[in-house]
């Protein structure tokens, strides 16, 4: 995303359905932006509100010593980046067969808000034909005037569909057509595809992320096998497993399916505050290997995934922490079936042989001593 001489802000690149797609190089075109007169409209906006709140202070958007081509006037829209606004529009391209179809970005709105390296996160919305969606990402700062912008689009479920086909031709834009406006068209060379990276956490409000889950608990067998503790674990462990597969599932942002990377995530304190690491990929690896011995050891450790997550993003409303809650209520939802069985277990369980043996012995024990406590009184009242 960068500014043109002319004051438009201006995006280009690459887009796929999944990161998959993204590293695998099967990606269209898209741009999207906003005019010089919009942008200029919004950063006087957006500028009077950082002013009021304070935040100006750590976050300077105003561009020192930007020089245009010497003729076209220089607005802020020229000398402010980046530019939160509800006015960027666009187009993106999908392949439908073997030809390319163009789909128009009806409205999307950008907010950028800096995080502690130097970068920006970015939160928003957006309206397209294919649907609404929610959209976060990040922005790394490249020049004075310009940033690598990596976006994730999440749309609702019910948006997720392919769209019908248009009978009438796509209007050609009319007017003027400014070097990388909104009308510009897609190039097919638009630099090197950057790598993608998933988002870092960020403070804004999505709320839209917190999804209804299912209401339904795990079902688990009302009466275990009665004779044979072990099978009644083994039964409760295959929950355990259908529970974490559901987790990892439901992980769509993919925060919690690897171990946390400090160093590429740019976390240098992040072991300084965790003390005990753990994702549902190890977890996972743990399943598959036995080490993991009961439902309680399970249970734990999927609580550390998420507890861990929520201690190191303090923030409430940040993307990563609102997930981490999310997760972690939906894990205890489900688990609460197979913590009552395991209640149910115990409380109707029956002694193994070795268990009888000892209960006899320790009867036998305390008959003996009860004895002995009865003879010791006896002989002491005797001998007064």
């Amino acid at each position: 995303i960068k500014i043109n001489e002319n004051g438009a802000h201006v995006c280009n690149g690459s887009w796929a359905l999944t990161l998959e797609h993204f590293t695998s190089g099967s990606t269209s075109k898209f741009h999207f932006g906003i005019e010089a007169h919009r942008a200029a409209e919004d950063a006087q906006l957006m500028l009077d509100k950082m002013k009021a709140s304070g935040a100006d202070a750590s976050d300077n958007r105003k561009i020192e010593g930007n020089v245009v081509d010497g003729l076209t006037p220089v607005s802020l829209a020229n000398t402010t980046f980046p530019i939160d606004s509800a006015f960027y529009k666009g187009a993106f391209k999908l392949k439908r067969g073997s030809k390319h179809a163009n789909y128009t970005e009806k409205q999307i709105i950008l907010k950028f808000v800096k995080n502690s390296s130097g970068s920006y996160n970015v939160y928003g919305k957006g309206v397209n034909d294919m649907g609404t969606y929610d959209a976060i990402g990040t922005l790394l700062i490249r020049g004075k005037t310009s940033g690598q912008l990596q976006l994730w689009k999440t749309y609702a479920p019910a948006a997720i569909v392919e769209p019908e086909p248009v009978s009438k031709p796509v209007a050609r834009p009319s007017g003027k057509v400014f070097p990388g406006s909104l009308t510009e068209k897609v190039t097919e060379d638009s630099g090197p595809v950057p790598e993608m990276k998933p988002p870092e956490n960020f403070p804004p409000s999505i709320s839209t992320l917190q999804r209804r889950e299912s209401s339904r608990q795990t079902k688990v067998p009302s009466r275990l096998e009665d004779g044979d503790p072990q099978a009644q674990i083994d039964r409760l462990m295959e929950k355990c497993s259908e529970i974490l597969r559901e987790l990892q599932n439901k992980d769509s942002y993919k925060f919690f399916l690897e171990p946390v990377d400090p160093v590429a995530l740019n976390l240098p304190t992040y072991f300084d505050i965790i003390d005990e690491p753990m994702d549902l990929g190890t977890i996972q690896k743990k399943m598959n290997a036995k080490e993991v011995h009961s439902p309680e050891e399970f249970s734990g450790l999927v609580r550390l995934v998420f507890e861990n997550a929520i201690k190191f993003n303090t923030i409430p409303d940040s993307v990563v922490h609102l997930s981490a809650r999310n997760l972690l209520g939906y894990f205890n939802q489900k688990y609460k079936a197979i913590q009552n069985a395991l209640d149910a277990a115990k409380k109707n369980k029956k002694m193994t042989k070795a268990e009888r043996l000892e209960t006899k012995r320790k009867e036998k024990e305390a008959a003996k001593k009860k004895l002995k406590e009865e003879k010791d009184l006896k002989r002491k009242s005797t001998g007064e």
